[in-house]
């Protein structure tokens, strides 16, 4: 799912330095089809508990901490997702700024090289992110 854009969206993207941006959703999505294909309904019945929801998130995110695999001073033990401001370049060479929440990884949790992700930008205007910095109580 990582660099995939569908109806012109995405809901993961890497960045050059190392870091997987993902929305929190694509992470309880994937979570869901896991445990379908291990034939565990849970996920599905909980339907629209936002508390069950997210301490889903949250275990799927402690889970890649304790292994490594969240970047170390980006997000607080508490959280599963951070806020971000997130600038790309458009064809007209203007600039578009986002102001989203995504949960932060390591590249190696998904692939062995940054390079690989970075690969499946090709064609895409993923290509055209050009910066993603945490968002300050200023930039609300």
């Amino acid at each position: 799912e990582i660099n995939r854009i569908e109806n012109g969206r995405w809901s993961a993207f890497s960045m050059p330095d190392g870091i997987v941006y993902i929305q929190p959703n694509m992470l309880w999505r994937t979570a869901q089809t896991i445990a379908r294909r291990r034939g565990d309904m849970s996920l599905t019945a909980a339907g629209g508990d936002e508390t069950f929801r997210r301490n889903v998130i949250f275990s799927v995110v402690r889970k890649f901490r304790e292994k490594g695999g969240v970047p170390d001073g980006i997000l607080g033990d508490t959280f599963f997702s951070a806020k971000y401001k997130m600038k790309m370049r458009k064809k007209d060479g203007s600039v578009k700024e986002f102001k989203p929440s995504y949960t932060p990884f390591k590249a190696e949790a998904f692939a062995g090289r940054v390079s690989e992700l970075e690969a499946k930008k090709e064609g895409t205007m993923l290509k055209d992110i050009f910066e993603v910095l945490p968002r300050s109580n200023d930039d609300e």
